[in-house]
């Protein structure tokens, strides 16, 4: 959007600007502003792609409100994506506290403290393929929709989900290492679930999102 944004600007100050790239520049402005704290438009850029244009006929008027849907509607999104990520931490940090209550249990075993590991066990087992699987599939399903929407966009707008896939992924690695400690009380079966590499975008997930954009943007969003 960079190399473009320069050619924008000097469409908007002709005032031959599309209403398409209108949108786009301020889509791109806001982007620049959460990822590196810094506005490309100029406060009087924005009121004149705002205010100072009416749309020559009914054409204009429905891109340019197609578009803006659709940037607000990516917005939410957004925030979806963020509340996915953080459910998916919350679920690895449950985890490690079900496995050192394990640890833990194994160390003073008898028969009460067996029944109370098979029952963390079962909990752990659970909460990864259930839980987890679900989350990081759902995560992956929004990275995506983000790419999709990308090109539409005109902005690379996998900025939301790259960094959480990476850190997520980290954290996986160090669950995984605390799983070595219970790894015989785990069925395989269960724990295969856990693999990130073995778990596939849930798209059906966003089926809703995804509706919404092709009757926005078009099938080729």
């Amino acid at each position: 959007m960079k190399k473009n944004i320069k050619v924008l600007l000097q469409k908007l100050q002709k005032g031959n600007l599309r209403p398409r790239e209108r949108v786009l520049l301020l889509v791109g402005n806001q982007i620049n502003k959460e990822k590196y704290g810094k506005n490309i438009l100029t406060k009087t850029d924005i009121k004149t792609i705002r205010n100072d244009w009416k749309p020559k006929n009914l054409k204009e008027m429905n891109e340019y409100n197609r578009f803006s849907e659709g940037w607000r509607t990516i917005c939410y999104v957004e925030l979806d994506a963020r509340v996915t990520h953080l459910q998916s931490i919350n679920t690895i940090l449950m985890a490690n506290n079900y496995i050192s209550q394990i640890v833990l249990k194994k160390h003073c075993k008898n028969d009460m403290e067996d029944v109370a590991i098979k029952d963390k066990v079962s909990k752990l087992a659970l909460l990864l393929k259930r839980n987890f699987a679900h989350d990081y599939a759902v995560l992956l399903a929004f990275d995506e929709l983000f790419k999709r929407l990308s090109k539409t966009f005109e902005n690379n707008l996998t900025y939301v989900t790259e960094g959480k896939i990476k850190n997520l992924r980290m954290n996986i690695e160090q669950l995984k290492s605390e799983l070595e400690l219970v790894k015989d009380d785990l069925r395989n079966d269960l724990t295969l679930s856990f693999d990130p590499d073995s778990i596939k975008p849930d798209n059906e997930a966003l089926e809703v999102y995804y509706t919404i954009f092709v009757n926005l943007l078009g099938t080729d969003f």
